[in-house]
C-alpha cells in the first residue's frame, strides 16, 4: 500500500472545504425541493432557480484545475488535478 503524506495548505484547505461544503449543501436542497414540487409550476420555478448551474460548475472547476470544456472526466483526472493545485509534498 502507498501511504503518501500531503499538506494542504490552510487556505487552499479552507477553499477547498468550502466548495465541498457548497455542493452538498446545493445538491441536497435541490433533491428536497424537487421531492416536495407538487405540481408543474413549482418544477418551473425549480428549473428557473436552477438556471445558472453550468456557470457554477465551471467556475468550480476551473478553481480546481478540472477541464471546463465539456469533456468527460473522472476521478483520476480530478484528484491529479486537486494534488497539483492544493497539495504540498
Amino acid at each position: 500500500m502507498n501511504d503518501e503524506k500531503y499538506v494542504i495548505g490552510s487556505g487552499s484547505f479552507r477553499l477547498l472545504i468550502g466548495d465541498l461544503y457548497d455542493l452538498y449543501r446545493y445538491h441536497f436542497s435541490l433533491t428536497r425541493r424537487l421531492a416536495e414540487a407538487a405540481d408543474e409550476k413549482a418544477l418551473l420555478k425549480i428549473q428557473k432557480s436552477v438556471s445558472g448551474y453550468e456557470r457554477r460548475m465551471k467556475r468550480l472547476c476551473r478553481r480546481w484545475g478540472l477541464p471546463t470544456d465539456d469533456t468527460p472526466w473522472a476521478y483520476d483526472t480530478m484528484e491529479k488535478s486537486i494534488r497539483e493545485r492544493m497539495l504540498h509534498e
